[in-house]
């Protein structure tokens, strides 16, 4: 091969060459060249442990020392190995302290460091150059584009050199080499990182997308249901003869206000979950009656119970102290769990609410129980998002699944613990734990 069909690297370098190759190179010497640049030029650039691996072949090959390789610096005075080759025989990695080695004189002064005669005597410390019997030492820095030294790369031999043989060029070059090549791999697991991340951010928006378009299409159909009921009715009290009979009239006006009712807690559920998404909850904390909070619940969803034949008992804890917290959100927490249980329990069954004091005597424990359908083991965790509902026996329900993420959400704002236990078929219990007032 002609010397001047290797004096530029562009391939390897980039824009620049790295070296250039000395025009009285021998031939043995150019055809060492011609081996390390198809060694470099055939390492697929997808790790960077192979990468460097390959580059201390190359270096071996290069010099046509016994010992050559390429380590990185570890930053607590240490080096990690990559590859020691030995007559073209990888020994493998290792990690070793810098201190008592000649590889410590690299990174002490200039960039590269050489030991020409018996290097094992220089340096007593170092096992590794009497077990290899080194005679001459050599070292280069390996220098990124920020100016930083991040490793080096050394060569060791057991007689002498060929005077030939350009080293600190060779070593020059497979030093620059090696750090453009971990460069790439850093530059590649960046973008591969930003990919990933962009990925999980669209993965998110679509998943966003998606629950505000099924947010969309339940609230529509929970608003539209009850205002036609309210725009029928209102219709209908307008025609003539209607006003006539009483009975009729008292029914009408009872599936208005039911109707105008429900899409006023539907609109009230939103804005509460959206101060509480927000963390502006609104709580004004003062002593609530415990007892007073459960009643008022009770009176709020015993029309509901009634009509679907279900009873709702009542067990309150004779001397109960009362709870630092608001009571609106309170007895709003106590209606949600309330109203829940009445709509998932089985005709003809018992709603039960509970109120006692936690041993410890610093928490009023609120329970609301039922023996309803239950809720899927599987889908608790997911109950707790809003808008979203238990399974197949919840979905043919009304309501778009904010009571119990707003009734968490609001315990919790008022420094309280908020539990779900579930059986499916089996029914569900709510507890909900509240400081006491000092």
């Amino acid at each position: 091969m002609q010397a001047e069909t290797l004096n530029s690297y562009d391939v390897i370098g980039g824009e620049e060459p790295l070296l250039p190759l000395p025009a009285s190179s021998s031939q043995k010497v150019l055809e060492r060249w011609r081996k390390a640049i198809e060694l470099l030029l055939s390492t697929p650039p997808s790790q960077p442990t192979n990468v460097l691996v390959m580059g201390g072949l190359a270096l071996s090959t290069l010099l046509a020392y016994r010992y050559a390789g390429v380590a990185l610096l570890c930053g607590d005075g240490t080096v990690r190995v990559e590859a020691v080759w030995n007559n073209g025989r990888n020994m493998g990695s290792c990690s070793y302290p810098l201190s008592g080695t000649p590889c410590d004189t690299v990174y002490d002064g200039d960039s590269a460091a050489c030991f020409y005669r018996d290097v094992a005597h220089l340096f007593p410390e170092d096992e590794l150059l009497t077990d290899l019997s080194a005679y001459l030492f050599r070292g280069h820095r390996m220098i990124d584009s920020s100016g930083t030294c991040i490793g080096h790369v050394f060569a060791m031999h057991d007689q002498e050199e060929d005077p030939a043989v350009d080293a600190d060029a060779m070593m020059q070059l497979i030093a620059r080499w090696c750090v453009r090549e971990i460069q790439y791999n850093r530059l590649v697991a960046d973008l591969k990182a930003s990919e990933t991340r962009a990925l999980e951010a669209l993965q998110m928006a679509e998943a966003a997308e998606r629950e505000r378009l099924s947010f969309l299409a339940n609230v529509s159909h929970e608003v539209r249901t009850p205002l036609n009921a309210v725009i029928g009715f209102g219709e209908l009290l307008q025609l003539d003869g209607v006003a006539a009979c009483a009975r009729q009239v008292m029914g009408y006006g009872r599936n208005i206000a039911d109707s105008g009712r429900h899409l006023l807690g539907l609109i009230e559920g939103l804005l509460d979950l959206s101060r509480i998404e927000n963390g502006h909850p609104q709580l004004r904390f003062e002593a609530v009656d415990p007892r007073s909070a459960i009643e008022s619940a009770v009176i709020m969803v015993r029309s509901q119970a009634q009509n679907r034949g279900l009873r709702v008992m009542v067990l309150v804890e004779g001397d109960m102290p009362p709870i630092y917290g608001d009571a609106r959100a309170v007895r709003q927490i106590l209606v949600n769990l309330l109203a829940n249980a009445v709509k998932y329990a089985k005709t003809a069954d018992m709603v039960c609410v509970r109120a006692n004091t936690q041993p410890c005597g610093k928490q009023v424990e609120l329970k609301v129980s039922d023996n309803g359908v239950g809720i899927p083991a599987s889908a608790l965790e997911r109950v707790m998002q809003p808008f979203e509902r238990g399974g197949d026996a919840w979905s043919g329900s009304d309501g778009v699944g904010l009571g119990l993420p707003i009734s968490k959400q609001l315990t919790e704002a008022m420094g309280g613990a908020f539990d779900i236990s579930s059986d499916e078929n089996r029914g569900t219990c709510v507890m909900v734990r509240l400081p006491v007032a000092e």
